[in-house]
């Protein structure tokens, strides 16, 4: 037996499946007698009949069927002609009801059939009505979804940016407070030597030049001159390192010539507290290394390191200056047995003004702008600067390679 034929009715109702939308249209063309049968939805947008979903997306046959489209109503039968890919013309018939539209091509369909199809089509109307208000739904929430994740990441880009403010506000309040302990440190260290140097005068005043004791008055105004003098070359020198005012006058040079006319420099320092330095050269190629520098530069360098570890070691303390060969680099290390350094203060020992409690505290002189001084000369020469210490109390190790 064969099976019972399907009615227009039931491949309609096959039309609400997407997925079989194509085949169901194929069938119901046979049914109708005609080549083929359309689905054309109307865009809620554009006002126009574009393909319905689950049907070819492109419809070929140029001019003919724009104009055949665009004069179709929204309610009723639209006769027309069309192209085909074939270039040959053949007739159309569309049948409109709101959004939906069925267009039939080639064939004459019965007037029974073309009623039932045209009975049928509020549904077909209400199920593509169905369809795009679920596509604008989706879309509608695709945007909300968007537009919540857009304002996560406002937000925790806004949380960032707090902490961020908040962060720098503590750099801030930090940099004031060493701001203002460098001014303490420096009306300190200025006033050490000016007590002396006025003392020396009103007594060379009162007592003149020719009296046994003038000569030694003399020597403590020299010394605490040239104490002035190196507090404002210091001075100078970071303002000009900061404003890129200095110029290396670099060239082949002995770094153990350097060292040797640093510690020269420190020598009176070391020797007042007592501490006792050990120079480790290493071999002979060690001893004769020649690097590419500013010699009066680097023996500032040198020089400050070694005042800085003279100053916070206590008495009797021991100095180690080692020199190495790391590759094609030259690495010093000074070493000391002094006060050490905490690990939070490391990480900003050579910072501007960082070291001004510490220095205030112990009142050795300088400013606590040595290390900053220290690092920028040293990165001028493309090196770097490192500093290693246990802890309070376990002394200090600063590298410099270059």
């Amino acid at each position: 037996m064969s099976e019972p034929a399907v009615s227009t009715e039931e491949l309609v109702a096959a039309l609400a499946s997407r997925e079989c939308r194509e085949i169901a249209a194929r069938a119901l063309a046979n049914r109708l007698g005609v080549g083929s049968l359309l689905l054309f939805a109307r865009d809620p947008t554009l006002g126009l009949l574009i393909p319905a979903p689950g049907m070819p997306q492109t419809i070929r046959g140029g001019k003919s069927w724009r104009a055949f489209l665009c004069g179709c109503p929204r309610h009723g039968r639209c006769h027309g002609s069309v192209e085909l890919p074939t270039s040959t013309q053949t007739t159309a018939l569309a049948i409109v009801r709101d959004v939906a539209a069925i267009i039939l091509v080639g064939g004459e369909p019965k007037e029974a059939e073309l009623i039932e199809l045209e009975r049928m089509m509020p549904l077909v109307a209400a199920l593509f009505a169905a369809e795009q208000d679920a596509a604008l739904a989706r879309a509608e929430r695709a945007v909300a979804d968007s537009e919540a994740s857009r304002a996560g990441v406002l937000a925790k880009a806004l949380e960032a940016a707090r902490a961020d403010a908040a962060g720098l506000n503590n750099e801030l309040r930090d940099e004031h407070r060493r701001k203002d302990e460098f001014l303490a440190m420096l009306g300190h260290e200025l006033r050490n030597p000016l007590s002396p140097l006025v003392t020396s005068i009103a007594l060379l005043r009162s007592q003149g030049t020719d009296t046994p004791n003038a000569s030694r008055l003399l020597e403590v105004m020299d010394r605490q001159t040239r104490q002035l003098s190196r507090l404002v070359d210091d001075l100078l020198d970071v303002a000009r390192v900061s404003q890129g005012k200095i110029e290396l006058q670099r060239k082949p040079m002995l770094l153990s010539d350097a060292l040797a006319d640093a510690l020269e420099e420190s020598r009176g320092l070391i020797e007042a507290q007592g501490h006792h330095v050990v120079m480790h050269a290493g071999d002979s190629r060690v001893s004769r290394l020649t690097i590419f520098g500013d010699h009066a530069r680097l023996v500032q360098v040198f020089g400050n390191l070694m005042n800085n570890a003279a100053k916070y070691t206590d008495p009797g303390g021991t100095i180690e200056v080692r020199v190495e060969c790391d590759g094609k680099n030259a690495v010093v290390r000074i070493k000391d047995t002094g006060i050490g350094i905490s690990a939070p203060m490391q990480a900003r020992i050579f910072d501007l003004f960082a070291q001004a409690s510490v220095a205030l505290g112990r009142a050795q002189g300088g400013l606590g702008i040595g290390l900053t001084l220290v690092r920028s000369l040293v990165e001028m020469h493309s090196g770097r600067i490192a500093v290693e210490s246990g802890g309070i109390g376990t002394g200090s190790v600063f590298s410099v390679t270059l």
